[in-house]
């Protein structure tokens, strides 16, 4: 293998990796933009949901006493179809009292188990904001949260208020725009080869003519010593 060969594939891979780690890159941000778009979507959400149901209606269910998912609470929270139809919504909305029960679900109709765990609920009991990223247990699936604590009257927290989205697989996230970036980039890679193939075999032929010169020279010059010492 000539040193031009190697130096050939030594750029052909440089040029690979490049590309690859581009590519990577920008998935990853990708996938970290989709994240942080949804997650800013679902707090703005969950905050006009409450305030359309009002938060005096949820604090009033909190305090009914209602039992582990104790539909009673559907006529108190009639509003809740407008945003969660029977033709299904891609929000779901959880009741949690302040001992972790869940009171109420739009989406699972079964006992669930306690949420005094789960680092959202958490914040929320505290009075603050809470939001979380990961797989439901009951659902199957991966989800994005975002609590809001329910303020009883004298203060204290009465219950929590969470909304949660459902995140589709990675390529499901990101298809619409990697689709075309990956084909741009495909072609960037295969165009920047072209190119250092291009410009390595001219830069191959230019050497190998001045090699060649360099040994007609030589000849010559061997040929006049030669002839001189003749």
């Amino acid at each position: 293998m000539t040193i031009f060969r190697k130096s050939l594939i030594t750029l052909g891979l440089a040029t690979f990796v490049l590309a690859a780690a581009l590519i990577i890159s920008v998935l990853v941000f990708m996938n970290s933009l989709y994240y942080g778009t949804n997650a800013s979507r679902l707090r703005d959400t969950s905050l006009t949901i409450l305030s359309f149901i009002t938060e005096q209606k949820v604090r009033n269910f909190f305090q009914a006493g209602s039992e582990p998912l104790n539909f009673s609470g559907q006529d108190l929270l009639s509003d809740e179809n407008y945003f969660f139809p029977e033709t299904g919504s891609p929000f779901r909305l959880t009741l949690i009292n302040k001992d972790g029960v869940v009171c109420w679900e739009s989406l699972v109709q079964e006992q669930m188990v306690n949420h005094l765990d789960r680092e959202e609920i958490r914040s929320a009991l505290k009075g603050d904001e809470g939001s979380a990223r990961r797989k439901s247990i009951s659902a199957g699936m991966y989800y994005l949260y975002h609590a809001l604590p329910v303020f009883a009257e004298d203060g204290s927290v009465a219950g929590v208020f969470r909304l949660s989205l459902a995140i589709p697989g990675f390529w499901q996230r990101i298809s619409s725009v990697a689709v075309p970036f990956l084909f741009f980039a495909a072609l960037l890679v295969v165009t920047a080869f072209i190119f250092v193939f291009i410009f390595s075999r001219s830069l191959s032929r230019s050497l190998a003519r001045l090699v060649g010169l360099v040994s007609v020279d030589r000849y010559a010059i061997a040929v006049l010593v030669c002839l001189h010492r003749a």
